[in-house]
C-alpha cells in the first residue's frame, strides 16, 4: 500500500471493532471470572488462578504459531481475513461455557472445567486478534497514521471494556431478596450469552468492512513455504534479534506480569478495600469514557511534538505516579473513609487520569512494534507482522497468566473468606490488600519504565527506512551503499 493512500473513517471504525471481541474476553476476566468461581462457586483462589494461567500459557504458545502461520498463508481473500472469520462462532460459544459450568461439580471438576473452556476460548480468540493486529499493520505505512489506527483500535476496545461489565453492573448484577447480585450464579449465565452475541456482532463488521482493503495489502515478496511447528519459534528467536523489539518485549514481561495481579484482585479492591456498590462501579464508565476520547483525542497533537516512545515514557510514569498516591494515601487515613461523599468524586477523577495513560501506552505499544516491522523488513527482506504481533500478545498473556496466579495465592494467604459481605471483612485483611495492589504494584513498574527507556526508533528512523525500502521494492537494486544504510542490528 503506497504510503500517501488515506483510509476512510469508516475503515478505521470498522477495523477498531475487531478489537473489541477481544475488549469482551478482558472484560470478562478482568471483572468477573476469578469473582465469580472463588465467591460464588467456591473454588479456592489458588486454583482459579492456576486455571487461569493454564488458560494464558496455552493461548501464549499457540500466539506465534498463529503469527507465523497467519504470516505464511495465502489465499485468494489474502492472509489475514479467513482466520479471522473461521474463529467467530466457536469463539462465542466458549463465553457462554465459561460463566455456564455443568451444575454439581466438586471444586477440582469445576477447576478442570474452567482450564478446559479458558484453554478453548483463547486458542479460538487468537486465531482471530493475531491476525487482527497484523491487519493493523498492514493497513498504512505512515509513522503518524499508524498511532492513529491504533489510536481507533484502542479507544473502541476501552469502550467495550468499560461499557459491557457497566451496563452489566448496571442491569444484569442487580440485587435480589437483599443479596448481592455479584454473588448470584444465575446473573453471570446472562453475561455471558450477552458477550457471546456482542463478540459476533463486532467480529462480522471487522471481517465485512475492512474485505475492500485485501487488494490494497503488502504482498510478501518472499516465497511461501510448508509449515513447520518449528517455524514460529525460530521467527521469534529472529524477532527478539531486534534491539528495539527485545526491549520493548521484556519491558512487557515484567509490566504485565504486575498488572496480572491488579487485574485478579481488582473487583476485591472495588468490592472490599473501597466498598463501592454495583451501582457505583457502573458509574465508573463515565470517566473512563471520557479518559479514552482524551486520549484519543491527545495521538495527533502529542505524535507531532514527541516520538512515540516519549509519550509511551511519559505516561508510564504517570500510571505509576497516580496509582501510587491514590492507595497509599488511603492506607495511612488522608482520604475519605469509605462512604463519605467526597471519596467516590476522588475515584473518579484518578481513574479518568489512570484510563487516560493507560490508553495512550495501548496505542503506543503497537504503533512501535509496526515501526519495528518496518526495521525487520530492511534487514531481513521478510515482513512478518504475524510474528511480531504474536511476541507482543505473548508477553501480554503469559505474564498476565503468571500474575493472576499470584493473585489468586495472595487472595488464599490473605483469607478472603467466600461469600463474605462487604465490610465484613477484618480490618487487617483489607489493608493488606490495599498495600499490594497499591504501593508493592506501583514500585514493581519501575523497571518496566527503565527498560522502556531503551528504546530508539523514531520519526526520522522511521522515514528513512521507509524510502529505503521504498526505493528496494520500486528498482530492484543492488544493496545500498553501506553509507546510506542504518546500524547493523546487534
Amino acid at each position: 500500500m503506497p504510503a500517501s493512500r488515506q483510509l476512510s473513517i469508516g475503515t478505521k471504525l470498522a477495523y477498531g471493532a475487531g478489537r473489541m471481541a477481544f475488549a469482551a474476553k478482558d472484560a470478562a476476566f478482568v471483572n468477573f471470572v476469578m469473582f465469580y468461581y472463588t465467591q460464588v462457586l467456591g473454588v479456592s483462589g489458588t486454583l482459579t488462578g492456576l486455571a487461569a494461567l493454564i488458560g494464558l500459557c496455552s493461548d501464549a504458545l499457540s500466539d506465534p504459531i498463529v503469527g507465523s502461520f497467519s504470516d505464511n498463508y495465502r489465499s485468494r481473500y489474502g492472509r489475514r481475513h479467513p482466520l479471522m472469520a473461521a474463529a467467530l462462532l466457536p469463539l462465542a460459544v466458549c463465553f457462554v461455557f465459561l460463566f455456564s459450568p455443568p451444575s454439581g461439580l466438586g471444586e477440582f471438576a469445576t477447576f478442570v472445567w474452567l482450564s478446559l473452556v479458558s484453554v478453548l476460548l483463547r486458542t479460538f480468540l487468537t486465531f482471530f486478534s493475531i491476525p487482527h493486529d497484523a491487519l493493523g499493520a498492514e493497513l498504512s505505512q505512515d509513522y503518524e497514521e499508524r498511532s492513529v489506527i491504533m489510536g481507533y483500535k484502542a479507544s473502541l476496545a476501552w469502550l467495550a471494556g468499560v461499557a459491557l461489565p457497566a451496563l452489566s453492573l448496571a442491569f444484569v448484577f442487580q440485587s435480589q431478596d437483599g443479596t448481592d447480585g455479584r454473588l448470584i450464579a444465575d446473573n453471570y449465565a446472562v453475561y455471558g450469552s450477552l458477550s457471546a452475541v456482542f463478540v459476533l456482532i463486532v467480529g462480522t463488521i471487522t471481517c465485512v468492512f475492512t474485505w475492500k482493503e485485501i487488494p490494497h495489502l503488502p504482498v510478501p515478496s518472499s516465497t511461501p513455504q510448508a509449515f513447520r511447528l518449528r517455524q514460529p519459534f525460530i521467527d521469534m528467536y529472529q524477532a527478539l534479534g531486534n534491539p528495539n523489539f527485545r526491549w520493548l518485549f521484556v519491558a512487557l514481561l515484567f509490566a504485565l506480569g504486575s498488572s496480572g495481579v491488579y487485574v485478579g484482585l481488582l473487583l476485591y479492591v472495588n468490592t472490599y478495600f473501597w466498598e463501592f456498590s454495583t451501582q457505583q462501579l457502573a458509574l465508573f464508565a463515565i470517566p473512563f469514557l471520557l479518559a479514552t476520547a482524551t486520549a484519543f483525542g491527545l495521538v495527533k497533537p502529542l505524535g507531532r511534538r514527541l516520538e512515540k516512545s516519549q509519550i509511551l515514557l511519559l505516561s508510564f510514569g504517570l500510571i505509576i505516579l497516580n496509582g501510587g498516591w491514590w492507595f497509599s494515601l488511603r492506607l495511612i487515613d488522608v482520604l475519605p473513609a469509605n462512604g463519605e461523599p467526597w471519596l467516590f468524586p476522588l475515584a473518579l477523577a484518578q481513574s479518568y487520569v489512570q484510563v487516560t495513560c493507560l490508553v495512550l501506552t495501548q496505542i503506543m505499544v503497537p504503533s512501535i512494534v509496526a515501526d519495528i516491522i518496518d526495521e525487520h523488513e530492511y534487514h531481513t527482506g521478510t515482513r512478518k507482522e504475524g510474528v511480531f504481533y504474536a511476541g507482543h500478545a505473548f508477553a501480554t498473556k503469559a505474564t498476565t497468566g503468571l500474575g493472576q496466579l499470584v493473585g489468586g495465592i495472595l487472595i488464599d494467604l490473605i483469607r478472603l473468606d467466600p461469600g463474605a459481605a462487604p465490610g465484613t471483612l477484618d480490618a487487617d485483611v483489607v489493608w493488606n490488600l490495599g498495600f499490594i495492589v497499591g504501593p508493592v504494584l506501583s514500585a514493581s513498574f519501575l523497571l518496566p519504565l527503565f527498560l522502556l527507556s531503551r528504546i530508539h526508533l523514531g520519526r526520522e528512523r522511521q522515514a528513512e527506512l521507509r524510502r529505503l525500502l521504498d526505493q528496494r521494492r520500486n528498482h530492484a537494486t543492488a544493496p545500498i551503499a553501506p553509507s546510506a544504510q542504518p546500524s547493523k542490528i546487534g
